[in-house]
This record gives structure tokens, C-alpha cells and sequence, in this order.
């Protein structure tokens, strides 16, 4: 850019600036938020959305990957190790967006989660926990139904169909019972 160019530029500024004191420029919102903070909550909603949306299509690939694995052990254990993956960055993301409630909940934002206190996090958790275990239970059901059902005469194949079946209906069994057991204590308290 030439130094004449700089130098209208400038001029074209400084005229713009002092042309219309009393009339404001209007700039359009773009984020429909109102505050920082509104912009930071509507922030962690849109990424909570998105990891919620990577994280089901990182474990549908890894239950591909481990299904048409056969008998390669290293694509099972790369399946497993995306699963574990999607899995733990699932659960950093949601406890930084508990966190960050309980922070706005601190900070009195009129827009923060429900802050109930402790309370409200142990509700939240049980409620959060019991859900995936929900899903790993009906997972496990389902996993087990396919090995016993494709076992095609393997007893081996078979056995651990049926074990996997079994242990999967034990524990969300025990899972259920637990959170009964917690909500009545609750209850009671």
C-alpha cells in the first residue's frame, strides 16, 4: 500500500468518525446474545451439541471397526482404544460444562443450569451415570445376542455369548437396584 493510499485512508476515517457524531453506527448481533455470559452459555450448548454428535459417530465406528475386526487383534484393539477414547473425552467435556453451571450458578448468572448446590450435582450425576449405564447394559445385551446367535455351532463362541448376555442383565440389575436404594435414602433424607 502506497504512503498517498495510507494517507487517504486515514482521511476517509477521521471524516467517517467526525460526519455524524449524533447518529451511531449500528452493528448487528450476530450471536443473539445479550452479555459475555449468555455468549459463553450458548457457546458450551452448540459444543456440548457437536461433542455429543463426535462422540456417537467415533463409537458407531469403533463398534464397525471391532465387529469386522475377525481376527485381526490390532484393528480390536485400535476399536477399543477410539471407544475408551470418545468415552473419557465424553465425560471431560460434560463435567467442564457441569463446572462451569456451578461457576455461573456461583456468579449468580440468570442463565446458569439449576443451581441446587451439591445436591443438584449428585442428582445430575447419578442421572447422568445411570444413563450410560443404561446404554452399555442394552450394548452388552445386544453384543451377546449376536455372538450366541452367530456362534454357528462354536461352543466357544457360544459360551461367550451367553456369558456376555448374563452378565449384562446382572449388572443392570444391580445398576437398577442401586438407584432405587439412592432414591429412597434421598427420599428418607
Amino acid at each position: 500500500m502506497s504512503r498517498l493510499n495510507k494517507i487517504l485512508l486515514l482521511i476517509t476515517l477521521a471524516a467517517l468518525a467526525s460526519a455524524a457524531p449524533s447518529r451511531a453506527l449500528a452493528i448487528e448481533n450476530l450471536l443473539n446474545c445479550n452479555s459475555i455470559r449468555e455468549c459463553i452459555l450458548n457457546a458450551i450448548d452448540n459444543l456440548l451439541f457437536i461433542v455429543v454428535g463426535v462422540t456417537v459417530l467415533v463409537i458407531i465406528i469403533a463398534g464397525l471397526m471391532y465387529i469386522f475386526s475377525g481376527a485381526n487383534q490390532q484393528l480390536a484393539e485400535r476399536a477399543k482404544n477410539a471407544f475408551v477414547g470418545a468415552c473419557l473425552g465424553f465425560v471431560i467435556v460434560i463435567g467442564a460444562e457441569i463446572l462451569i453451571n456451578q461457576v455461573g450458578c456461583a456468579l449468580d448468572w440468570k442463565n446458569a443450569a439449576d443451581c441446587e448446590g451439591a445436591h443438584g450435582i449428585v442428582a445430575r450425576t447419578i442421572t447422568f451415570l445411570f444413563s450410560i449405564l443404561g446404554a452399555l447394559g442394552i450394548g452388552g445385551i445386544l453384543v451377546g445376542a449376536i455372538y450366541y446367535f452367530a456362534s454357528a455351532g462354536d461352543e466357544e463362541t457360544s459360551k461367550k455369548g451367553r456369558k456376555i448376555f448374563i452378565s449384562s442383565i446382572i449388572g443392570t440389575a444391580i445398576a437398577l437396584l442401586a438407584v432405587v436404594i439412592v432414591r429412597q435414602v434421598e427420599k428418607f433424607f
